[in-house]
């Protein structure tokens, strides 16, 4: 399998059609990259096109007890709630919202 890692930023380039079918990789819509699973819909943006934090992929993801759900779907650590930094790409963490129990 002819594949490149990138570790700085967790990506795998996709040179052939058997990196994105790796079950643990998510394959960015450009198809330039694959990312590991985890690294979908985490608030960080690893795809040149975006389309690991996108609405579409996130809708479904299910975060896990110690997360905060973004409104696009992603998932971030409820320390991140409210810490004056954004962790959502959509801000969702920072809203009034939010915050009001915190």
């Amino acid at each position: 399998m002819a594949i490149a890692i990138i570790e700085e930023i967790n990506l795998v380039e996709a040179e052939d059609e058997s990196s994105s079918q790796e079950p643990d990789f998510f394959e960015c819509a450009d198809g330039k990259y694959v990312i590991p699973n985890e690294s979908m819909c985490d608030g960080q943006v690893d795809c040149d096109d975006e389309s690991d934090e996108s609405d579409e992929t996130c809708q479904d993801i299910t975060c896990e007890e110690d997360a905060f759900r973004c409104k696009y779907g992603a998932c971030v650590g409820k320390e991140s709630l409210c810490d004056k930094v954004d962790d959502c790409r959509d801000k969702s963490d920072e809203t009034d919202e939010s915050c009001k129990d915190k």
